[in-house]
């Protein structure tokens, strides 16, 4: 997709941002990193800073899964985490995270942030759940969003 935006002739000239929530952010943030320069500023909503942290974590929540939750976690690869990555982005970037995301748990998306070097923001949203900055038209996090686009499009 940052190929394509950076070569089609419909968006040159245009700056390129990225919006991506969850695990799509996970996988964006080295996506970004193999692509400097193609992106202006990304937002990421609900990521976590390790796959091998993120299935630790779910295998911990089970009964069934507690006791194996370490040695299981090994087999999942942590060779494209985001917090191996996110130190190479030179482009601003807004995290947003609920406090109460029962998917990925608040303290692995400050955990991303704080692993993050370049210009930051981080707005954590009160009561959310999982993804929850887009869920209403009128709330606040979407204004956000578009008002760090705006001033990172110049």
């Amino acid at each position: 997709a940052l190929e394509y935006a950076a070569r089609s002739e419909r968006f040159i000239g245009l700056p390129v941002f990225v919006i991506a929530q969850s695990l799509g952010g996970a996988l964006a943030i080295p996506a970004i990193a193999a692509a400097p320069g193609k992106v202006k500023a990304a937002v990421l909503e609900s990521t976590f800073d390790s796959y091998r942290r993120i299935a630790r974590r779910k295998l911990a929540e089970s009964w069934l899964t507690w006791p194996v939750q370490y040695p299981a976690s090994f087999l999942v690869s942590d060779a494209y985490s985001p917090v191996d990555s996110i130190g190479q982005l030179a482009i601003p970037l807004l995290f947003l995270h609920g406090d109460a995301d029962p998917t990925v748990p608040y303290d692995l998306g400050r955990g991303l942030y704080a692993a993050a070097v370049s210009q930051k923001e981080f707005v954590d949203i009160p009561g959310g759940g999982h993804t929850p900055a887009f869920e209403d038209a009128t709330d606040i996090y979407r204004k956000r969003v578009l008002e760090f686009f705006a001033r990172h499009s110049k």
